[in-house]
């Protein structure tokens, strides 16, 4: 008579089944690695900023090459070759290495992180916490009209009123940014002081977008690479600011989300100095 085949058991498998039940509960369990940006995160950020800028002026005052600018001024004086009519003219008033220049927007730059870490903490953390950051805002500004003062220069305008008016037009824009945020908290969707600020900011580049068109048109000869890529990458920061502006102008950001966004408007701006940085001790180390 045939043996009836016997069933598997269950049972072990169903023990087995209830103990790896436990491990992959209390696996579960476990905090995932938060990666969201915290104020105590940003404090140590901009620390970190303070230091590497500082570093940034040193390295440029000791291994960049002493190659210079002129800053000049425009005035109508008499055209010899044309008789009584009056021509343009420009006289230099004064000669910067490129390098000094460099090092006071590292400078300042450490200085503003710093104080954004120290003294003015609290303020400033307070500020990030009702969603708008007025402190921020004040010194990127800053920073940022000098850094695109430079990239001017470096395509050929020396003229003071000129550069003078550039730098003007960036400081209205992070103004009127800041204007922006304050019409924008919440889930709000107010456009004007965003868009002014957008005007503002591309009618400053017009300067070294004319210089480095009309030399690539007209001139004999263009301007060295590092020109060029100098300021692709500050284009590119201004940029990307400007687009983390309309996102928070069409979306709204929460107190909480703020603070990513605070993050990244930090992080942009320390980018910029970076890549000028390595673009100028690049092309012009000794």
């Amino acid at each position: 008579m045939a043996k009836t085949a016997r069933k598997p058991s269950t049972k072990k498998t169903k023990a087995k089944s209830a103990a790896k039940q436990p491990a992959v509960a209390a696996a579960a369990a476990k905090p995932k690695a938060n990666k969201a940006l915290t104020l105590e995160k940003l404090y140590k950020f901009n620390l970190f900023a303070a230091a590497s800028n500082l570093i940034f002026a040193v390295v440029s005052v000791i291994f960049v090459s002493s190659q210079t600018v002129d800053f000049t001024w425009a005035y109508a004086t008499q055209d010899t070759l044309a008789g009584s009519t009056l021509g343009p003219a420009y006289r230099t008033f004064m000669t910067v290495e490129i390098r000094y220049l460099l090092a006071a927007v590292f400078i300042l730059s450490a200085i503003f992180s710093l104080l954004l870490a120290t003294k003015l903490r609290k303020n400033y953390e307070a500020s990030v916490k009702n969603a708008a950051s007025g402190w921020r805002w004040l010194f990127s500004g800053i920073t940022l009209a000098l850094t695109l003062e430079i990239a001017t220069l470096l395509a050929g305008i020396g003229d003071m009123m000129t550069l003078k008016l550039v730098a003007g037009l960036i400081l209205t824009t992070s103004l009127l940014a800041f204007m922006s945020e304050l019409a924008n908290k919440g889930t709000k969707k107010q456009y004007r002081a965003f868009a002014i600020s957008v005007f503002t900011g591309v009618i400053a580049w017009f300067p070294l977008a004319g210089s480095l068109l009309g030399t690539t048109l007209y001139g004999i000869s263009n301007f060295e690479w590092y020109v060029y890529t100098f300021a692709v990458a500050v284009l590119a920061g201004f940029i990307g600011i400007g687009w983390s502006q309309y996102k928070h102008a069409r979306d709204g950001v929460s107190a909480k989300g703020y603070l990513q966004l605070e993050g990244r408007y930090v992080s942009i701006d320390f980018l910029i100095k970076l890549a000028a940085f390595l673009i100028i001790i690049s092309a012009l180390h000794k």
